[in-house]
């Protein structure tokens, strides 16, 4: 009898504080931004590509002003200059225009280019996803090409085609909604040595 009374008291127990006692719960916190505005800021975008105009000869001399002249005694150097073909070289959100490459004879080299780091470019329904980027850096490389043959201004053609070398210009940072002129130059031994062969240049556009 006395142990039929000690299980009555339980469960009364057990039904009062079923009752009167909050029930918790453990919830999973989920991140709420979704996953298609995730990006690795140090990843390497896939380059664009776009071809200059062939080279226009030029003769310049020391004391011209020019940074592609050589050192020395006032001497004659060939340029050649390069203009893009293209009013802008754009990839995503990242774009740069009034791109001019000038080679000399000599082996040296210089490229002048205002770049821009907009999401107002792309297309309205992409905007939110670059507007997440803060800056971006910039990365340039200019193939020197050998023949114009079959090749159109499009990325496919330009990135296939046989470079005499690869001028990688030197990577800057550019902030959101900010533009900037660029200006690179430097010394590559094959542009002296295929500086007649060169028809056009190829500009590879990429951004981290």
């Amino acid at each position: 009898m006395r142990g039929l009374f000690l299980l009555l008291i339980l469960v009364l127990c057990d039904s009062a504080e079923a009752q009167f006692l909050p029930h918790v719960t453990r919830t999973r916190r989920v991140c709420a931004i979704s996953s298609l505005y995730d990006y690795e800021i140090s990843r390497l975008s896939q380059p664009v590509s776009r071809l200059t105009f062939p080279g226009v000869p030029e003769l310049s001399t020391v004391g011209t002003g020019s940074s592609v002249a050589a050192a020395g005694g006032g001497t004659p150097v060939r340029l050649r200059v390069f203009p893009l073909r293209d009013k802008a070289l754009t990839n995503g959100h990242c774009s740069v225009s009034k791109v001019v490459v000038t080679v000399a004879e000599n082996g040296r080299w210089s490229v002048d280019l205002m770049a821009e780091q907009n999401p107002l470019i792309v297309e309205e329904t992409q905007r939110a996803k670059f507007a997440l980027f803060a800056q971006n850096r910039f990365h340039l490389t200019l193939r020197p090409l050998t023949a114009e043959a079959g090749l159109v201004p499009g990325a496919a053609d330009a990135v296939a085609a046989p470079a005499v070398t690869l001028i990688r210009v030197k990577p800057f940072w550019l902030e959101r909604g900010k533009s900037v002129q660029v200006r690179d130059e430097g010394v590559d031994e094959r542009l002296a040595e295929r500086f007649a062969a060169i028809k056009v240049i190829a500009v590879d556009l990429a951004y981290q």
